[in-house]
């Protein structure tokens, strides 16, 4: 029985749903009507999960309105906070620049590639070198 998780488990929340709703409907689990519930449950600000949290049956919520403001704008003490500066450099010395999750490079830069591999760095003198880079180093053609 997952039911008592379910206001803790994002899977078993949206498993309940569907199943929920496809005994409701007599539906099939392949009907295509439960793949575009399926879809509309993980729309960020969406209409389900508003639904479900307006009738107690969302998820149990680990962060409040605030958090999630502040979030916007300000990354966590994390790579994403190096990433953050990287890109707001990037962008105010007009540098071409590819960003993934653990690897920034400055396209008009000679060995302007970053590697970002600890997730929980929220400090790196090689991101404030490269940053220097951006603001001194005169521009070469983009890869």
């Amino acid at each position: 029985d997952l039911d008592p998780v379910a206001t803790e488990v994002d899977w078993v929340a949206k498993r309940r749903l569907l199943r929920s709703y496809a005994d409701r409907h007599g539906l099939a689990l392949g009907d295509r009507r439960l793949a575009q519930l399926d879809l509309a449950y993980h729309e960020l600000g969406g209409a389900v999960p508003a639904a479900l949290a307006r009738g107690g049956a969302g998820l149990r919520r680990l962060t409040s309105d605030d958090d999630v403001t502040r979030a916007v704008t300000t990354p966590p003490a994390t790579r994403a906070r190096l990433r953050g500066r990287l890109v707001a450099a990037a962008g105010a010395h007009h540098r071409a620049y590819a960003a993934d999750w653990a690897t920034f490079t400055v396209k008009d830069l000679p060995d302007g590639t970053l590697a970002l591999p600890d997730p929980l760095a929220a400090a790196d003198p090689a991101v404030d070198a490269l940053i220097e880079r951006m603001r001194t180093e005169p521009r070469r053609s983009p890869r």
